[in-house]
């Protein structure tokens, strides 16, 4: 009989976790894997399933930026706030830096407030497989 120690218990949650975000995020929701209680060969993981608030993006001077710009990137006014999946991982259109070459488009985290500057390029390529 294998035993469940609470290391791989919580490498199972974490696993469960990331796992599933692909469908949290295709439909709008947050799911994780929150606890875990085993006994010895047997483990019991429990599933957290909460409604994700609407996004709102704020009408700062980046995203002015993008909605004046995205005619001229390739894009619409519509796609400020869109989600993009980026190597897996989810992000939101905020904004334009139209002084900036290589890494114009602001994007935020799905998970959190960081923001991230990325290529014009890599945005149209997500914004054309979601």
């Amino acid at each position: 009989m294998k035993i469940i120690t609470q290391k791989k218990l919580n490498e199972i949650t974490e696993r469960i976790t990331g796992a599933i975000m692909p469908v949290a995020d295709e439909l709008g929701i947050d799911i994780k894997a929150v606890s875990a209680l085993g006994e010895k060969s047997a483990a019991t993981v429990t599933i957290a399933i909460t409604a994700r608030e609407a996004l709102h993006i704020p009408r700062d001077a980046d995203a002015e930026n993008f909605i004046r710009y995205a005619p001229l990137i390739g894009m619409s006014a519509e796609d400020l706030g869109r989600p993009v999946t980026l190597d897996g991982v989810v992000y939101y259109v905020v904004g334009y830096y139209p002084g900036q070459r290589k890494r114009p488009m602001l994007l935020r985290a799905a998970h959190g407030n960081d923001r991230y500057r990325v290529s014009i390029d890599a945005v149209r390529t997500a914004l054309k497989t979601s």
